[in-house]
């Protein structure tokens, strides 16, 4: 079995995940009827984003 991710699509993945907790990527969320993130965890989500391999 495969583990970890896709090395052909784990830049469109992180893009995704990026944008995701970035200042528009929330604008959106909310717009779209969700919470947004609370800082320190769009912080850890960040980190964990760009440590993907």
């Amino acid at each position: 079995m495969r583990q970890g991710n896709d090395t052909r699509s784990l830049a469109t993945l992180k893009a995704f995940l990026s944008y995701t907790v970035s200042g528009p990527g929330q604008e959106t969320a909310v717009r779209q009827g969700h919470a947004r993130l609370p800082e320190p965890l769009a912080t850890r989500v960040r980190r964990a984003v760009g440590a993907l391999a």
